[in-house]
This record gives C-alpha cells, structure tokens and sequence, in this order.
C-alpha cells in the first residue's frame, strides 16, 4: 500500500469513526432536548421551550444525517458497524432543568469539537460530508451558546418552577 493510500485509509477510518461518535451524542442530545421541551412546556418557560423544541428538532436530523454519511462512506449497512460510543442515550436520571442544562452544554461542546474535525479532515476530501459537518457545526454552536447563556444569566431551580426564566444579564 502506497503513503497516500494509507494516508487516506486512515482518514476514512477516523472520519467514520467520528461520524458515529456523533451520531450517538445527537440522539442523545435530542432525547434531553425532548425531555427539556416537555418540562419547560408545563411550566410555561417560552424561551427555554422553544429553544428546546427547534435544537431537538435539528440534533434529530443531524443524527439521521450523520448515520447516511457512514451508510454512503461505508457502502455497507450502518447496523453491522455501529458500535456507540458508550454514552447513555436515555439521558440523565435527575430531570432537573439544571441538570439538563449542564448536560446539553457538555455534549454540545464535544459535539462542536467533533464536527470541527471531521472538517478538517475532509474539506478537500469529501464535500458532501463536509458540508454536512460544517451546517451541523454551526447549528450546535448556537445551541451551545444558548445553553451557556441560559446557564451563565442567573438561571435557578426556583425561577424554573415559577416559569420566569430571564437572563439577568440582558
């Protein structure tokens, strides 16, 4: 085998892997955003509530597009090479809007770490992953930044409770 060939088998190799790195932590993401969603809903949190629908809304379809990227990279079914990645895709056991908050903060931010990489690795390699990699970067950049600010701007249990959620920074 040529440098290049290994080169690029390796690549691939890494780019695949990421891929079903992130396709675990996006459902993943999208099973806390619903359970966010349906608690911010019952306590009349609009804000909270519509970030948690539209993020749960689009970590669903980065999943489902994540998984077709293995399918075309692979040509084989994703059935017989996902493994997951370990994480516990039912979400945390305490569904405190804090909680869920802190969670969806983290696996953002390694979601956001991940789609920069699989960017690198394949702007002039695979445009159709790239692009891909660089809408849903862009996409869980802003929830992340909307999770910390919720986190950051004074957000407590007790102004959860009483459905007055209001960054004190703004």
């Amino acid at each position: 085998m040529t440098d290049r060939a290994a080169a690029d088998d390796a690549r691939w190799h890494r780019v695949v892997s990421l891929l079903l790195v992130v396709a675990d932590r996006e459902l993943l993401t999208h099973q806390v955003y619903s359970r966010l969603r349906d608690t911010t809903g019952e306590v009349g949190m609009r804000e909270l509530y519509g970030l948690s629908s539209t993020a749960s809304d689009e970590d669903w379809e980065h999943y489902h597009s994540a998984l077709s990227c293995v399918e075309r990279l692979a040509s084989q079914a994703v059935d017989s090479a996902y493994k997951g990645s370990g994480v516990d895709a039912t979400g945390p056991r305490d569904n405190s809007v804090t909680n869920l908050l802190w969670l969806l903060r983290t696996t953002e931010k390694q979601l956001v770490r991940s789609y920069r990489e699989i960017c690198r690795l394949t702007i002039e390699w695979d445009y159709r992953t790239f692009d891909m990699s660089f809408r849903n970067l862009n996409e869980n950049a802003q929830h992340q930044q909307r999770v910390s600010d919720l986190l950051t701007g004074g957000w407590t249990e007790h102004r959860a409770q009483h459905g007055m959620l209001q960054a004190a920074s703004r």
